[in-house]
């Protein structure tokens, strides 16, 4: 409150206007030789301003239709918000089920600290799995960590969650039972065989679908690596359910890779950045991936088209069983619509100028240019030398992508 004309205003405000002296912003008296950090409270007005606040925060949160009261109070039973009287008439005799909006609030925190941990567990005790060199050991100590892990005995949390029930989805661990009871009942001749072997192989992972497709997992570049869903008849040490794999993957402008060959042998590794913020982003990882069924494992680049002063190194067919396609997997894609780009090398683009048979095919810039693409998705990370050379070098119809997935960087930075 400003001593000499009484006029009371916040504090922030006044120690933005304060200079040699302050002027009052209502009846423009001068206070000289005034601190605002000393200046008296109001608690009169405070008061106020607090009670209007918790007016505002109450018609925030809405009211109930049956009692017109605030509904303040959420049922974890029913799943709802409900008011005091709610409460009173619905829940005498399990008031336990009932907490408060912050209460609530706070416990939703908690479990998605639980899972950030568990997840981080997994992660790590994976890199383990997957970096290992001793196939037998490692299948018996870090199968026991991973169970302890999804059970949440490492970590003290509750087996279950009602907030998010894909927590309990991570304990779905399978480990095939012939080989747990060779490693835990073989002789020891077979153990000394095994030992002795000079070309072990590291211990194979897979994540499975509902559909019964697999995706490697790999550990590459001090990175986990999900290769795309395929049928995949071969045995692994360890299986994992996709869906909880997936959760792994940032959801925020993940990374994909792309491994090319032509007739000659292998190329290299193209790593994209894809915008998932976009639904032609979220297309385009799920032909990463495979989760919506077909995936660009096996397709070949189109050609190099100039567009714009630039060339592109143009893709984007997947197969079927009736040949290559490019329809659309997802309905509502972006074209325009405020979402253009100037054009740069590395850019990828969508290619289908708004025809249905193309809605999956992309272009990747091979130059600058001040002309806008109209719905770039992501951007080449690293192997542009790669692109270049595709589409300067080679037969560009020739060079299929022999693999495809997603590459997840520590689960604590994600």
């Amino acid at each position: 409150m400003l001593p000499e004309c009484g006029h009371t205003f916040c504090r922030e405000c006044l120690l933005n206007l304060q200079s040699t002296s302050l002027v009052c912003p209502n009846c423009r008296q001068h206070h000289y030789s005034v601190c605002v950090e000393e200046l008296p409270v109001n608690f009169a007005q405070l008061g106020i301003a607090t009670a209007l606040s918790n007016i505002q925060k109450s018609k925030d949160q809405g009211q109930c239709s049956k009692h017109s009261l605030p509904l303040d109070l959420w049922c974890s039973v029913s799943q709802r918000e409900m008011c005091a009287m709610c409460y009173f008439e619905e829940t005498k005799q399990t008031q336990q089920r009932v907490l408060t909006l912050a209460e609530r609030r706070q416990f939703t925190v908690d479990a998605i600290r639980q899972k950030s941990l568990i997840l981080s567990q997994l992660y790590t005790t994976l890199k383990h799995c997957l970096t290992s060199d001793s196939e037998s050991m490692c299948q018996n100590s870090y199968a026991k960590k991973l169970n302890d892990i999804l059970r949440g005995e490492e970590l003290g949390i509750l087996p279950s969650s009602t907030i998010d029930k894909r927590l309990d989805g991570l304990k779905k661990m399978m480990f095939p039972p012939d080989r747990e009871k060779r490693s835990g009942t073989g002789s020891s001749r077979e153990s000394r065989q095994e030992a002795e072997r000079p070309d072990k192989m590291k211990l194979r992972c897979v994540a499975k679908c509902d559909k019964g497709k697999k995706a490697r997992l790999t550990w590459e570049e001090d990175q986990l690596h999900i290769y795309a869903l395929c049928v995949d008849p071969e045995e692994a040490h360890i299986t994992l359910n996709m869906r909880d794999v997936r959760l792994l993957v940032s959801q925020e402008n993940p990374t994909v890779f792309v491994d090319v060959a032509d007739r000659d042998g292998p190329i290299g590794r193209v790593n994209i950045k894809v915008w998932t913020h976009l639904r032609r982003g979220q297309q385009f990882l799920a032909l990463c991936q495979g989760h919506l069924g077909p995936t660009l494992k096996g397709s070949a680049f189109l050609d190099v088209t100039e567009t714009a002063g630039i060339d592109c190194l143009r893709g984007g067919r997947y197969l079927t069983e009736n040949g290559t396609s490019s329809h659309a997997l997802m309905d509502r894609l972006e074209w325009n619509e405020g979402h253009e780009r100037p054009g740069r090398k590395g850019l990828v683009a969508g290619w289908s100028f708004r025809k249905a048979e193309d809605e999956t095919l992309f272009g990747i810039a091979l130059g600058e240019c001040h002309i806008k693409f109209c719905c770039p998705f992501g951007e080449v990370v690293s192997g542009m030398s790669i692109v270049e050379d595709i589409a300067y070098n080679r037969t560009v119809r020739d060079v299929t992508i022999v693999e495809v997935g997603t590459a997840v960087r520590d689960f604590a930075t994600n």
